[in-house]
């Protein structure tokens, strides 16, 4: 176990070197820049940002086992992915896998033709044995949710 956490303990040190070696080779940037940089080279991940996002919006540790990303059991997923939800294309919304969910899965997502971001903390119960968790819109605007739009909220 000392092993595992002295070896955490160096990669964390060796990200800090890292920065301070980029801050050579961007010597302009300010570090709001350098944050913009890292998103869009992927050095910061989405998913794992939500995460810590949620982490602190409901107080708990992450915890990084599988099917889960809280402490608390709670499950993040981020999805931009707006798309048919059905074989028909007449139903459009957001797909997300909550196959191995131990808790609450909490939800962002948003729809590109609208400026809302949606969020919702859907519980284990009415996940529970499903692969995926299907949230409907309507094009116009305005998310139905079906037996999930109880749960859902427009992030401010």
């Amino acid at each position: 176990m000392a092993t595992t956490d002295n070896s955490a303990s160096l990669q964390k040190k060796d990200c800090f070197r890292l920065i301070d070696e980029l801050k050579i080779y961007l010597p302009n940037l300010s570090a709001t820049e350098r944050e913009k940089y890292f998103v869009e080279t992927g050095v910061i991940d989405a998913s794992r940002l939500l995460e810590l996002v949620h982490s602190k919006e409901y107080g708990v540790d992450l915890d990084s086992r599988n099917g889960r990303d809280l402490s608390d059991g709670a499950n993040s997923k981020l999805s931009c992915s707006y798309a048919a939800v059905n074989g028909q294309g007449s139903a459009f919304g957001w797909r997300f896998k909550v196959k191995n969910a131990e808790g609450d899965v909490i939800l962002r997502f948003s729809n590109p033709l609208h400026k809302e971001v949606y969020s919702a903390r859907i519980p284990h119960a009415e996940i529970k044995g499903k692969n995926f968790l299907v949230i409907t819109d309507c094009v116009k605007g305005g998310v139905k949710g079906g037996k999930y739009g109880k749960y859902i909220t427009v992030k401010k």
